[in-house]
């Protein structure tokens, strides 16, 4: 049996949701985590001198559009449509806990989602881990998203296996795009190759400036 690292000493746990007396009671709960650490005016989220900012649309707008398309509902198992606890709450809050359900055969539906407990309990993580990126623990580099025309700004704790990703538009402004737990090995080793290979163009940078 594979040991379980420890958790760096600068990372709080993951949330218990034993604490918790239900699971819509807790989605709230880390909703009032997620206003404080990237909506907060007063004390935002400052990556390399600049605020990180989130997309302000709301859940329902998308959700009202995928019900006028025949859409029924996402199939949760702790909520439905008509006590959605993400309904006023943003898409992107919604993207962060959540993950892909298979609409048909040739499509899935990212927005809803169907709740994710392994990326909601530890959703205090995503601010810590973009102020800690300089620590050893900490695997960050820098990926082009050609389709995005974006910088992709990744931050991975390996021993955690949990994932982060900022992006910079080409306008240089910051958007939290997504934060996930790493469940297979397909999406880690994809991962290790991008930031292996962001290290040894750095490392090439370096050399060639000296």
């Amino acid at each position: 049996m594979l040991k379980e690292e420890p958790i760096p000493k600068w990372l709080p746990p993951a949330f218990d949701l034993n604490n918790f007396s239900s699971i819509i009671d807790f989605i709230n709960h880390i909703y009032t985590i997620f206003k404080n650490d990237f909506m907060d005016p007063k004390n935002p989220l400052v990556f390399k001198n600049k605020i990180v900012k989130y997309a302000p649309a709301k859940l329902n707008k998308k959700c009202n559009k995928l019900i006028m398309q025949g859409f029924k509902n996402c199939n949760n198992q702790f909520y439905d449509c008509s006590n959605c606890p993400y309904k006023d709450k943003e898409d992107i809050f919604n993207h962060i806990t959540t993950k892909d359900f298979k609409k048909n055969s040739k499509s899935n539906i990212r927005t809803p989602g169907i709740f994710e407990i392994n990326r909601a309990i530890r959703i205090h993580w995503i601010r810590i881990l973009v102020e800690n990126y300089k620590k050893q623990e900490v695997r960050y580099y820098e990926e082009f998203d050609s389709a995005e025309n974006a910088v992709n700004h990744c931050f991975w704790l390996k021993t955690q296996k949990y994932f982060v990703v900022i992006r910079e538009d080409k306008k240089g402004r910051l958007f939290l795009t997504t934060a996930y737990f790493l469940y297979n090995k397909d999406g880690t080793d994809r991962i290790k190759k991008a930031y292996k290979k962001y290290k040894k163009n750095t490392k090439k940078t370096l050399t060639s400036q000296n």
